[in-house]
């Protein structure tokens, strides 16, 4: 289901027919009740059979069409269509604009409740989303997102989607884009090698982390923060230095908590930006 927040509350008719459909049965029955004989009297016993047939079926009607729509989404696609390769997302991909969207919210959708469709659940999506130079905006739509998916899909993380030009709320996951993969430019990456050169021949020391900015890009669906450490070799000055790294949301959130606190570190006997914490 393509549900965005801010456009439903354009369109208050659609709350006040489920209203309507809901409580204009529900007064027939209660009008019934009190007044049967009355009714009776005035239409015929064939009248009141008729009279309440039409109000239990409109009863009905307003209870399970909530539930007809949700199955109408279900199968129509529309729950999948951000990371679906249905006809519909596939439309928007081969014609969409281009863009790029960064999660400000992921949790539970926007029905409220938790909802599954075949064990995967269906989440709430906010997105802001940037077409070229112009002013971005934020989308807000359901969608299922595969458990195995959901840690990629977490606050601050930007990625490449597609936009339908004839509708900009409804957004595509961009799988044809080509995404960065690459780590910052920062050093480079750490190998086995590294490490094992870190753990036999590495220098003892402390470091400080004394600030953790965030750079507004994402690289392998985590964000790029930039680190400030500043470093006290057990033998050797201090040095301070700062390096981008591709972090989880998670580890980022950890690591906040340890700014202007002083902790154990390895440091790399030939790259003294590679330095392996130790948290406790």
């Amino acid at each position: 289901m393509q549900y965005n927040k801010y456009q439903n509350k354009k369109k208050p008719g659609r709350i006040f027919v489920s209203f309507a459909l809901f409580i204009v049965p529900m007064l027939f029955l209660m009008v019934g009740g009190i007044l049967e004989d009355k009714i009776k009297g005035f239409i015929g016993k064939s009248g009141w059979d008729i009279y309440m047939v039409v109000s239990f079926s409109l009863l009905m009607i307003s209870v399970l069409l909530p539930v007809v729509m949700v199955l109408k989404n279900m199968f129509s696609g529309e729950f999948t269509l951000f990371l679906s390769s249905g006809k519909k997302a596939e439309r928007i991909r081969n014609t969409g604009i281009p863009a790029t969207a960064t999660v400000i919210y992921i949790g539970e959708n926007s029905r409220g409740g938790v909802m599954t469709i075949n064990d995967q659940p269906v989440l709430n999506l906010q997105l802001e989303v940037k077409i070229g130079n112009s002013a971005p905006y934020r989308v807000s739509f359901d969608s299922i997102i595969p458990r195995a998916d959901v840690a990629k899909f977490q606050p601050g993380v930007s990625f490449p989607v597609r936009v339908d030009p004839k509708d900009k709320t409804k957004v595509v996951f961009d799988y044809n884009a080509k995404i960065d993969e690459s780590m910052p430019t920062f050093g480079n990456k750490w190998s086995e090698d590294d490490n094992i050169s870190t753990k036999l021949y590495g220098r003892n020391g402390k470091a400080k982390v004394k600030e953790i900015v965030p750079t507004g890009k994402s690289a392998g669906f985590n964000i790029v923060v930039k680190i400030t450490y500043e470093v006290f070799p057990e033998e050797g000055e201090p040095y301070v230095f700062s390096k981008e790294v591709s972090l989880p949301t998670e580890v980022v959130k950890k690591i906040e908590g340890y700014i202007g606190k002083t902790v154990k570190c390895r440091i790399h006997p030939s790259d003294k930006t590679k330095i392996k914490l130790t948290f406790y």
